[in-house]
């Protein structure tokens, strides 16, 4: 029996704190791009039907449970015998004659005084009826005790009234005040006996709802919170490109980046070079045909000039120098067999035909395939590490499965356990509802009438004392008191009669109340409540075992734990998590059931086979790098541009004198002497020529002159290009050569590095939820307030509510017992002088004092004499 408690409690131990790694949405969880994730908040849970704190009711009862208890302090003023209890509770067999004895000193301080208390109610038992009996016998049979109906009127019979009816006045309001109490008492039962199934029907369905709320919060984390967390692990593993690649790439890329933008710039020069020898070649051939054209019409033309002016003697001014003009740059292309031109004509074509298979092979393309392999290493990491990421969320993929295996083991147990409490409420509310419905009337009915009797004492006191006092004649002598005064001393020797006849009857009630609830209430109730019954039993450090806590023991098996009853109610009064208010990591480490690497110990060497294969990588392929050479190697940069740029220095027209401008000059000097000539045709002829030299420099001269400037500047664009091939194309080769090597030797290391920060990061992950689940377990998961309200209701239910109530009886019972005795006294004292007496002794009121008396035979009444002082009456001849 003992080890299935045992395996009970830890399988409940371990149901409740496998709160702590869990944790239905309050609000949803987030993940910024570091890696950190904002985790949600616990759910509040449906709240708790049992209040927080104990009703003891309104005044007067707190008073009289303070009362009650200060009374049992004093009659009980020793500790509860721990030591015995300890001895039992340790090891019952050693209880033994001696362990007994060696207590007897406890025993007394705890018990002796119950005993006296209950022997002094035995003794009044037993006396108070023959004082009674001997009041009843003296009054009515010796005429003594009151029972003489005569008086002597004294000077101080006013004062005394007044006295006694004070007296009686206050015994008779403690009395009230104790039988009201007695009844507010038992409403307060009733009430109790009336809410208490419902009470302990809250307390059982406010056990289920924690048990109810502690498994939401465990499907809030197992659910949300860790599948968050398990899945974003997901997420970054199927990332790995963007997580690792990334990095990795903009690693290398201040390394490689400006060889492949050399790379890609290359195409640019290509064109450019290939756009500016097309353009020289382009003009050269247009200034060529130009050229050709030129001296072909200058020289027919000035054929046609020489014979007219050798006819008619009429170019005075258009003389043999001047019309000697002739070309002087040549831009044709180099005839090497006549030696005549300028323009490298073969080599030009040849460079054409070599840049523009070169600028037809597209080095930009086949650069950007080069670069598109280096763009590409996130999507080649995350091809290449697809199996290794896939054995990694298998492993990921086990630790849930077993974490939710175990969850659901654990919400089954506490689902059964959950079951089991509701029949044992059902079968509990049906009980408590049968006593309260159909049992506590009887017992209110008891009550009612038992202090509805006492009532009726104190109201024929109280009767009895209104009416004597109202109807009370201090000048009246005693034999002429009025018939209400007579009637208010009945009333008070009528309530000093149920006093004597029922006395007795209530002490008994009292005593036996008494002796059974009193030391119940300060030997069990007083300690419970004070926390002192576990303090110095079960809670005590060697009270039960020799060396070491009893609870740590039992629960733990480990006498250091200080598992203490006191110790996790104080906790669970603060609403602390149950693990840390039940010691539960003594039981279950947390840690070692959250440490990532033991349930995944491989996970580690998964992430280091995240090398990737980046053997595709080529900044600079094959057909790329030929291409550059054979950019390199052809002869546009070997053209010697001298000779030709010369040609396009030189003047392009000159005559015999050497004149520059001299084909204007010739038109100028032709129409100077068309104008001066006398023959029209000789005119007209030379304006013909004139015009044809006009048009000739027009649509010729000019446009060949401007051809020879634009290809001048296109030469020197050209040269900026080729000038620097071969330094560029070298250049750019070792540059992407360097590149390469770089990416070859050192993205290994690159890779590993970003791959111990991705494995930081995706490991990170389980770690914050650990941290997340750990501070909430310790901290706020199953805070335990409910229990200690279950407990300090439990408490107070039995403690006040039943036995402080039940205590009540026999305290306000010996109230009005205690204060019944001097409104006796007090009653039959005054009843004396509120009665009609038969005769009298009195004097009167003038200043010679003069005697008078009086006696009362039936109807008879004596006449009263004066007499001298000191003389007394003579009644020898009255007689009954």
């Amino acid at each position: 029996m003992e080890k299935m408690k045992r395996t009970g409690l830890h399988g409940l131990c371990l149901a409740v704190l496998i709160v702590g790694l869990a944790v239905h949405e309050a609000k949803a969880v987030s993940v910024n791009n570091d890696g950190n994730i904002t985790f949600a908040d616990l759910p509040e849970g449906d709240p708790y039907s049992s209040p927080e704190s104990f009703d003891e009711g309104s005044f007067p009862l707190p008073t009289t449970w303070d009362f009650i208890g200060n009374f049992l302090s004093s009659v009980s003023p020793g500790e509860p015998p721990y030591e015995l209890i300890n001895t039992v509770v340790g090891d019952f067999s050693s209880v033994d004659v001696a362990l007994l004895t060696d207590n007897i000193t406890t025993y007394q301080k705890n018990l002796l005084g119950f005993g006296v208390a209950f022997v002094i109610g035995v003794l009044f038992i037993l006396i108070f009826p023959i004082v009674a009996l001997c009041f009843c016998c003296c009054r009515c049979c010796c005429k003594n005790c009151g029972g003489k109906m005569h008086m002597d009127q004294k000077d101080n019979s006013c004062c005394r009234v007044m006295v006694y009816s004070i007296l009686l006045l206050v015994s008779l309001v403690f009395i009230f005040a104790g039988a009201v109490t007695a009844l507010c008492i038992s409403g307060y039962t009733g009430s109790q006996a009336q809410t208490l199934p419902t009470r302990v029907s809250d307390n059982v369905q406010d056990l289920v709802l924690y048990l109810n709320n502690t498994l939401n919060e465990i499907d809030f984390v197992m659910t949300d919170q860790l599948a968050f967390t398990l899945d974003q692990v997901r997420d970054d593993l199927n990332g790995i490109g963007d997580l690792v690649g990334v990095p990795v790439r903009e690693s290398l890329r201040t390394n490689v980046g400006p060889a492949i933008d050399s790379v890609i710039d290359m195409e640019t020069n290509i064109d450019g070079t290939l756009s500016s020898m097309e353009a020289v070649d382009t003009l050269q051939a247009t200034m060529e045909i130009n050229r050709d054209t030129l001296d072909t019409n200058l020289t027919s033309i000035l054929t046609t000039l020489s014979t007219l002016c050798g006819s008619c003697g009429c170019c005075t001014e258009a003389t043999a120098n001047l019309r000697n003009v002739q070309l002087k740059a040549d831009y044709r292309d180099i005839d090497i067999g006549a030696g005549h031109g300028s323009f490298p004509q073969v080599l030009v074509d040849s460079s054409i035909s070599e840049l523009t298979d070169v600028s037809n092979r597209n080095l930009s393309e086949q650069a950007l395939e080069g670069a598109q392999t280096f763009e590409d290493i996130p999507e080649t990491l995350r091809n290449t590490t697809a199996s290794d990421v896939a054995d990694i969320i298998v492993t990921i993929d086990e630790l849930e499965g077993t974490l939710n295996e175990f969850i659901n083991t654990t919400t089954y147990t506490l689902q059964s356990f959950s079951g089991q409490v509701e029949p044992f409420d059902d079968t509990a509310n049906d009980y408590l509802t049968t006593y309260a419905e159909d049992y506590d009337k009887y017992r209110a009915y008891v009550m009612y009438v038992f202090y509805g009797f006492i009532l009726f004492i104190v109201i024929l006191f109280l009767l009895g004392l209104l009416i004597g006092i109202f109807s009370y004649d201090r000048k009246a002598s005693p034999t002429d008191r009025s018939s209400c005064s007579n009637c208010g001393g009945l009333f008070l020797m009528a309530g000093a009669g149920f006093v004597f006849i029922f006395g007795a009857f209530i002490m008994l009630i009292t005593a036996l109340t008494f002796i059974i609830g009193g030391p119940i209430d300060r030997l069990v109730c007083d300690p419970l409540v004070s926390g002192q019954l576990f303090a110095q039993t079960v809670d005590k450090y060697d009270g039960i075992l020799e060396d070491g806590y009893y609870l740590g023991n039992l629960v733990f098996q480990d006498p250091s734990v200080p598992f203490q009853i006191g110790g996790f109610l104080d906790a669970c009064e603060q609403n602390e998590a149950v693990y840390t208010a039940f010691l539960l990591e003594n039981l279950f480490n947390i840690t070692e059931f959250t440490d990532i690497s033991s349930q995944i110990p491989n996970v580690d060497d998964q992430f280091a086979n995240l090398t990737g294969d980046f053997s595709s990588v080529e900044i600079l392929t094959d057909d790329t790098r030929q291409t550059l050479i054979d950019f390199r190697d052809s002869p546009a940069d070997t053209i010697n541009w001298t000779y030709f740029t010369d040609e396009l220095a030189k003047v392009l027209i000159y005559d015999a004198d050497g004149n520059v401008d001299s084909l204007s000059s010739l038109i100028t000097a032709l129409d100077t002497d068309a104008a001066a000539t006398s023959s029209s045709s000789d005119a007209t002829a030379l304006n013909d020529i004139s015009a044809d030299l006009q048009t000739l420099q027009d649509d010729i001269v000019d446009v060949l002159l401007q051809d020879a400037s634009d290809i001048a500047s296109e030469i020197v664009t050209l040269t900026g290009y080729t000038d620097v091939i071969d330094t560029n194309v070298n250049d750019t080769i070792a540059n992407a050569e360097t590149a390469q090597d770089y990416i070859d030797n050192n993205v290994g290391t690159v890779v590993q590095a970003s791959v111990v920060d991705y494995s930081a990061r995706v490991l990170g992950y389980p770690e914050q939820f650990v941290t997340y689940a750990t501070n909430e377990l310790e901290t706020t998961i199953g805070g335990c307030r409910p229990v200690y309200n279950l407990w300090n209701q439990a408490v107070n239910t039995l403690c006040i509510g039943i036995l402080r109530s039940f205590n009540g009886l026999w305290f306000t019972l010996g109230w009005c017992i205690v204060f019944f005795m001097p409104a006796l006294i007090f009653g039959v004292k005054l009843a004396k002088y509120f009665r009609t007496m038969d005769t009298s002794d009195g004097y009167s009121d003038n200043d010679d004092f003069e005697m008078q008396g009086q006696q009362h035979y039936g109807n008879k009444v004596a006449p009263t004499t004066g007499y001298a002082a000191g003389e007394k009456p003579n009644y020898q001849n009255y007689h009954r």
